[in-house]
């Protein structure tokens, strides 16, 4: 009976190889495919039909910070007049002298005439109204119509009365020359009475003089060409002087 040869060394590690290879190579397919479990698969670039690629969250650009506004100055209120820290506005009323009558300052505010007043050495007042008005008609005057008054100078519409050398009063029937409020010659009883209200106090005509107006608190009167509402200022006096 022949022998059967043994497989020798050589032939085994041979079929040892064949069985290795194959079973090598299906690990390492394995194991370059699939991916491990919990760990995420490794992206190859191509994107998989019918799904869409997560978008990329674009960051939100930071908020600029806005200046903070100046505040704006307070407007003043619409409809009223401010009034100007030592300065009365004038009432309504009278309105200002005519056209082309120059401003003065030589004013009627009863004793006072911004430029002298009742009371003030009556020469002092003389050289002080003249600066105003230019040189005296009549210094002294041929008439005195203030009563108690020793001597007058006028200048036409303006009459200055003395009496033991200080000014006793004064008329006017200019119609340039006013009080602060625009009271003057020409104004009407109407105008008075927006302007003074209940101040105003109105006088009947007498054998003596017509109708005459004082003002309370005011050493101001005047004289008035009538009654009515429509009648006008004649003439403006103070202290010891009769209406014009």
């Amino acid at each position: 009976m022949p022998r059967t040869p043994r497989p020798g060394p050589s032939h085994a590690r041979l079929v040892g190889w064949a069985v290795l290879v194959p079973l090598l190579a299906g690990l390492a397919a394995c194991s370059d495919d699939a991916p491990r479990q919990g760990l995420p698969a490794r992206s190859t670039g191509t994107p998989v039909p019918g799904l869409s690629p997560t978008p990329t969250p674009t960051p939100s650009p930071s908020a600029t910070t806005s200046p903070t506004a100046s505040p704006s100055p307070s407007a003043a209120p619409s409809g009223s007049a401010s009034a100007i820290p030592g300065t009365t506005p004038p009432p309504p009323g009278a309105g200002p002298p005519p056209a082309g009558a120059p401003a003065s300052p030589l004013e009627l505010r009863g004793d006072d005439l911004g430029v002298t007043r009742v009371g003030a050495p009556f020469r002092e007042a003389v050289t002080a109204v003249t600066g105003v008005l230019g040189e005296a008609e009549g210094d002294p005057a041929s008439d005195v119509s203030c009563v108690s008054a020793d001597a007058e100078v006028t200048w036409g519409t303006f009459r200055l009365a003395s009496s033991g050398g200080q000014v006793a009063g004064w008329v006017s029937t200019s119609t340039t020359l006013q009080t602060p409020s625009g009271v003057r010659v020409g104004t009407t009883l109407a105008d008075l009475q927006r302007v003074y209200g209940e101040r105003l106090r109105t006088y009947p005509a007498s054998p003596d003089a017509g109708v005459t107006f004082d003002v309370q608190g005011v050493a101001l009167g005047g004289s008035l060409s009538g009654d009515g509402p429509a009648a006008v200022v004649a003439g403006l006096f103070n202290g010891a002087c009769s209406p014009p």
